[in-house]
C-alpha cells in the first residue's frame, strides 16, 4: 500500500503535469483505502511507447496561434480545457478538443475560424507538456517537451547530465497509467545502456537518478517511490499547483 508521502509525490506529479481531473485525484487519495496496487516493478521490455501520440485531456491547457492574426490567438500559456473536454477560444467560443491530437485540434479549429478569417493558418498545442528529471543530475527539475515525447538520454542531457554521484545502473522511471503509478528500474550502463537510452518518455513521466550508494540501490519499489515523492517537493510551487 502507498504511504502518505508517496501519495503526495504522485499527486504532485499529476498536478504539475497539468492533466489532473478531480476524479483522478480522488482515485489517488483512495488507493490506500481500496488496497489497490499502486506501483510495481515492470520489465524493461515494453516501457517505450514509440507510437505514442499526445491527445488533449480535461484539465490540460491548449494554446492557439493564428498566424498573422494575434488578436485571434490565445495567450502564450493557453486556456484551460474544462472537465467536459471543451476549451473556450477567441472568436469561435467553446470547442471540444479532448481526445484530439495537437494536429487534429489545429485542423478542427482552423476550419471553424475560417468563417471569420478566410486564409487563417492555425497551430494548436499544449504549452505545458512536461516531464521531470530529478535526483542526481546537475539541473533537476521540469523539462519542457517541444514535441510530445523525448528520449531518455536526451531528457537527462536537458537536465544537465549525470552528477558525479549518479548511479547509472539505478535510473527509475515513474509513469502514470490509468489508476497506477508504474515504477521501472533501468540501467544506463553496460549492455542495456543503448536500448534504455532511447526509451521514449511522454508528458507526465518522472525520471529519478539514484545516488551511487549501496543502501539506495538495494531499496524496494515502495521505498524508492517515497524518495521520488520527496524529491518532487521543491517543484510543487503554489503557482504550478493552481494552474
Amino acid at each position: 500500500m502507498i504511504s502518505k508521502s508517496m501519495g503526495a509525490g504522485v499527486i504532485s506529479l499529476v498536478l504539475l503535469a497539468g492533466c489532473a481531473s478531480k476524479n483522478e485525484l480522488e482515485l489517488f487519495h483512495t488507493l490506500d483505502q481500496n488496497r489497490t496496487e499502486e506501483s510495481r516493478v515492470v520489465a524493461t521490455r515494453g516501457v517505450g511507447e514509440s507510437s505514442y501520440v499526445y491527445r488533449f485531456r480535461p484539465f490540460d491547457r491548449i494554446s492557439m496561434l493564428v498566424y498573422g492574426q494575434p488578436e485571434y490567438s490565445t495567450p502564450k500559456n493557453g486556456v484551460l480545457i474544462d472537465r467536459r473536454g471543451y476549451a473556450t477560444l477567441p472568436v469561435i467560443g467553446r470547442v471540444k478538443v479532448a481526445g484530439l491530437s495537437e494536429a487534429e485540434a489545429g485542423r478542427k479549429i482552423q476550419r471553424m475560424i475560417r468563417k471569420y478569417v478566410v486564409d487563417a493558418v492555425v497551430v494548436a498545442e499544449n504549452p505545458q507538456k512536461l516531464i521531470y528529471v530529478i535526483g542526481n543530475v546537475r539541473k533537476p527539475g521540469p523539462v519542457k517537451l517541444q514535441a510530445g515525447r523525448i528520449a531518455m538520454l536526451r531528457a537527462i542531457g536537458a537536465a544537465g547530465g549525470f552528477s558525479d554521484a549518479a548511479n547509472r545502473q539505478a535510473v527509475y522511471l515513474v509513469r502514470k497509467k490509468g489508476g497506477q503509478a508504474r515504477l521501472t528500474r533501468l540501467s544506463l550502463s553496460g549492455e542495456e545502456s543503448l536500448q534504455n537510452a532511447y526509451i521514449t518518455l511522454i508528458p507526465g513521466d518522472i525520471v529519478y537518478v539514484a545516488p551511487n550508494t549501496i543502501k539506495t540501490v538495494n531499496m524496494g519499489p515502495m521505498q524508492t517511490l517515497g524518495i521520488i515523492g520527496r524529491a518532487l517537493t521543491p517543484f510543487a510551487s503554489t503557482k504550478a499547483l493552481l494552474e
